[in-house]
C-alpha cells in the first residue's frame, strides 16, 4: 500500500503567449490556477505537494498560500520545463520514494478523482507509467514509477517528459482525464474553457 507519494506541481514558466503569469489567472472560484490546484491535492493525504517555480516567482510566492506545500526553485527554468521537472526530481532525495506524480498547472478541469484514478493504478515495485488519456491526445498529470528518476533527471529541453514516455510504451498504463487537453496558454483557451464550463 501507498504511504506517501511526491506530487510535482510544474509551475515554472514565463507564460509568454498568455501576456501575464497563467499560474495566477482566476476563473471563476476568484482563485489562482495554482491556488486551486493546490487546494485540490492537499486533499489527498498521501500527496507529499511540490510545486516547481521559476519565472514570476516572487509574484507568484507572495500570492499564494503555501502551508504543507514545499516550493522548488529551478534557476535554469528558461530551458523548457525538461529542466524543471529535473529540478523538482532532484528534491526528493532526502526520502525513498516508490514512484512520482507530474502535474501541470495549467489543466482547468484538474480534480481531486483524477489524482485519485492514477493513485489507483499504481503498483508498488512495478515499472510503470501512467499517463492522462484526453479526448484529443494523451499528457499529465502523469505517474512514473522509481526506474524513471535517472531518466527524469536528466531532462532538459521543452519536450518534458514525452521522449521518456515514447522509449517506453511497453510498460504505460492509461487513465481516462477526458478534457486534460483544455488548457490556458493564451487568452484564446481562456474563451475556450469559459464556453466549455
Amino acid at each position: 500500500m501507498i504511504k506517501h507519494i511526491p506530487l510535482l506541481i510544474v509551475a515554472a514558466g514565463a507564460s509568454r503567449r498568455l501576456g501575464r503569469p497563467k499560474q495566477l489567472v482566476e476563473l471563476e472560484s476568484d482563485l489562482p490556477l495554482l491556488q486551486k490546484l493546490i487546494d485540490i491535492v492537499l486533499n489527498i493525504p498521501m500527496l507529499d505537494v511540490r510545486v516547481v517555480l521559476g519565472a514570476n516567482a516572487e509574484e507568484i510566492q507572495k500570492k499564494i498560500i503555501w502551508k504543507n506545500v514545499r516550493i522548488i526553485h529551478n534557476p535554469n527554468w528558461q530551458q523548457g520545463m525538461g529542466s524543471s521537472i529535473s529540478s523538482g526530481i532532484y528534491s526528493l532525495e532526502e526520502k525513498i520514494y516508490s514512484g512520482v506524480i507530474i502535474s501541470v498547472v495549467d489543466q482547468p478541469f484538474l480534480s481531486k478523482a483524477i489524482f485519485e484514478r492514477i493513485l489507483d493504478k499504481v503498483v508498488l515495485g512495478k515499472e510503470q507509467i501512467i499517463l492522462s488519456q484526453y479526448l484529443n491526445g494523451s499528457g499529465p498529470p502523469v505517474y512514473f514509477s522509481g526506474h524513471f528518476f535517472s531518466e527524469l533527471k536528466k531532462l532538459t529541453g521543452d519536450a518534458g517528459a514525452k521522449p521518456i514516455v515514447s522509449r517506453n510504451r511497453g510498460v504505460i498504463d492509461k487513465m481516462p482525464f477526458d478534457l486534460g487537453h483544455i488548457d490556458i496558454d493564451s487568452e484564446e483557451d481562456l474563451n475556450t474553457y469559459k464556453n466549455i464550463k
